[in-house]
């Protein structure tokens, strides 16, 4: 139908309302059809790990129960990433726990330690001769002057009283637990009705 059939007034209206569309109205109709056709789809396949920020995403984040150990890349939990203590027998899997029962706790070994030991063993003794009722018998046994001494000992009848046993420095002097005790004294009492004879030891070694 052409204009000459319409009348002048109709005409001119549908010339009015029939007006070639502008460039803007094309365009913002094209990227609404896109924003609602494929935006979401979009946003989805370009939104990779690589396009996060080291550090961004933090345990808050996270839903509870949303990593997986299925999500977890093999070696990528170690030990200087878990907290001490985190890990109770009850989040092991049973067979472990089972396996660990069953292992020996002991660790290895250590290094051998520096070599030990005394050199140089030697025994003396020395004998009070007779001692008569009631009367005293003090001994001390000295040991060779490059030993010291490392024991005493002493044979005695059982109404003998030992009133001293202990280290010694020389041949009458008290050993004051400075340096070595170079003998061992015994000093005694006979309280048996008959003469008794006490046999006194040091054992010596070599000085260190």
């Amino acid at each position: 139908m052409s204009d000459s059939c319409l009348p002048s007034r109709l005409a001119g209206g549908l010339r009015r309302r029939l007006r070639r569309p502008r460039y803007a109205d094309v365009a913002s109709t094209l990227a609404l059809a896109l924003a609602l056709g494929t935006g979401s789809a979009y946003a989805v396949q370009t939104v990779t790990a690589k396009d996060i920020q080291p550090g961004a995403v933090k345990t808050r984040h996270l839903a509870k129960g949303a990593v997986k150990p299925a999500r977890i890349a093999k070696g990528a939990v170690r030990a200087n990433k878990v907290a001490d203590a985190a890990v109770r027998p009850r989040h092991l899997h049973p067979a472990l726990r089972a396996q660990i029962a069953t292992t020996d706790t002991a660790g290895p070994a250590g290094p051998v330690g520096p070599a030990g030991g005394f050199s140089g063993l030697e025994v003396r003794t020395m004998t009070s001769g007779s001692i008569a009722p009631d009367d005293d018998s003090n001994m001390i046994v000295s040991c060779p002057s490059d030993k010291v001494a490392l024991a005493g000992g002493y044979d005695a009848d059982p109404d003998i009283e030992v009133r001293t046993f202990a280290p010694a420095a020389g041949t009458g002097v008290w050993w004051s637990g400075a340096g070595d005790p170079t003998g061992w004294a015994v000093f005694v009492t006979n309280h048996a009705g008959s003469p008794q004879e006490v046999l006194a030891t040091v054992t010596c070694v070599d000085a260190p």
